[in-house]
Formats: C-alpha cells, structure tokens, sequence
C-alpha cells in the first residue's frame, strides 16, 4: 500500500537519470507541506531508498505530513534496543567485525574517529506510534525501529563492544506518526 505522500516524496526521473538532490529538496520544500521533514532526513533516507522494496512493504503507507522527525540524544544502551526489519537485521548484528569494515565513506570513518559518533543522524522509528495504523504487510518491531542507518548502528555496537572511543551521546532522528 503506497501513500499519496510517499509518491509525493518520490524524485523525479528513475535510477539512472534521477533529479539532483537540490533540486529534488527544493521542489519538496516549495509544496508547502513538508517543511517539517529535516534536509537530512530526505537526502538519506527518502531520496536515496525510495524505490526500496522494504521501504515501500514497511514506510510508505504513512502520512508523512504527519510524521514527526526530532532531533534527539540517545545513549549506547538505548540504541542498543533498537530493532531492524528482518531483511536488514544482519547489517546490525556482527559486533566482532573490524570497525573500518563498515565504513561507507572515508569522511564518515574521520568522524567516527574523532567524535566518536555518527556524522549524520540514523532515523529510529517509535513503532508504537504506529501500532493500528499499519497494514498487516508492514514489519514493525517494538519498542523502536531502525529505518535508515544501519552501518551506522552497527560501528556504535562495534565500537562500544571493542571498547573504542565512543561518545556518551548520539544524535538520531526519532521518528513518530501523529496523525490518525
């Protein structure tokens, strides 16, 4: 079930020839409607997965005018209760690998180092919010979610379990539907 906000969402072209990122958020941002979504939030997760078949099965039901996205601290141990769909749980598990393994970017691992945390914010899903409203093909795990970051999450869980340099805080967007 694909919402009428999700294909609002969507980027302009296809995989090969898709719109550039700043023109995709300014075309968002112009509607008036999605002002409250972060710029990080679109280039991340809805522009870069859109067409992602588990984003689709699990998010692109919900009412994204609705949809709430704070910026919050959160400790190890609460991320450590964070949950992923099936399909990806395994990008999230594997504590003994090397950390650098994980790494996307190069910039990413130079911040890891330095700060000992993320460069940009996961989104963490509060599937409470949720409960009842989703159709019964969505996956959603309690109390809370991981949409997008998944190898972020994992060097947290590799750093902290190796006993590497890690931050008391960390930056996530919390993610909650408040519409009906």
């Amino acid at each position: 079930m694909i919402g009428n906000s999700w294909r609002e969402l969507s980027p302009n072209g296809n995989l090969i020839d898709v719109e550039n990122f700043s023109v995709y958020a300014n075309r968002v941002y112009a509607t008036g409607i999605y002002q409250h979504i972060p710029e990080a939030v679109l280039e991340q997760w809805i522009y870069m997965h859109h067409d992602n078949e588990w984003m689709i099965k699990n998010y692109a039901w919900m009412d994204y005018t609705t949809v709430k996205f704070e910026l919050q601290e959160w400790t190890v141990e609460q991320l450590q209760g964070v949950k992923a769909i099936d399909a990806f749980e395994n990008s999230i598990t594997g504590i003994e690998d090397e950390f650098n393994s994980v790494c996307a970017l190069e910039e990413d691992e130079l911040y890891w180092e330095q700060y000992g945390t993320w460069r940009v914010p996961p989104i963490i899903l509060d599937t409470s919010s949720v409960i009842g409203k989703a159709p019964t093909s969505a996956e959603l795990h309690q109390p809370y979610q991981l949409v997008e970051g998944h190898s972020r999450l994992r060097n947290l869980l590799i750093s902290d379990y190796q006993n590497l340099f890690v931050a008391g805080k960390h930056l996530i967007f919390f993610m909650q539907a408040l519409g009906d």
